[in-house]
């Protein structure tokens, strides 16, 4: 079997990993923002507490008081209880890139976009070899990240 065919059978094969590969990086992503959206109502949350420490001046412990605390002490638990199910996928994460079934390709490019793009090359003949598929790859990133760059550079008159 020559090794376009192999690679086909090798991508057929992974097809049920790259899907789980897929949803685990979406539950990150979405795990890492709500982090980030936190973390400035934290920070807002912690002026209003001062400002009500201020306000009652010495009497910290009013109701108002009490209830800012509560709201800051309930994002501070949202906050630590996403890391912890942010460390558990990332830990199902790397499991999920060391499945036998995604072997075949080089540990860089265990991730669902190029495993999909690889795949791309191989149905559409634009690649038959799995060295070729990686060039491709690499060549299309750059291009993306040169495009990026060139954008924001534009964007803020650099």
């Amino acid at each position: 079997m020559e090794e376009k065919e192999q690679l086909i059978s090798a991508i057929n094969g992974s097809a049920a990993i790259v899907s789980r590969l897929d949803a685990i990086e979406d539950k990150i992503n979405a795990a890492e923002e709500n982090i980030e959206k936190v973390k400035p109502k934290l920070i807002m949350h912690i002026i209003a507490v001062i400002g009500a420490m201020l306000v009652t001046m010495g009497a910290p412990y009013t109701p108002c008081g009490l209830i800012i605390v509560g709201i800051y002490a309930c994002a501070w638990i949202y906050v630590i209880s996403s890391k912890k199910k942010l460390n558990l996928l990332n830990e199902e994460y790397k499991v999920a890139r060391n499945d036998p079934s995604v072997a075949w390709v080089p540990a860089d490019y265990r991730d669902s976009y190029s495993i999909t793009k690889i795949a791309e090359y191989i149905r559409n003949d634009r690649a038959d070899t799995l060295r070729e598929c990686i060039n491709m790859l690499e060549t299309e990133m750059h291009q993306n990240r040169v495009e990026n760059a060139a954008l924001i550079g534009a964007l803020y008159g650099k």
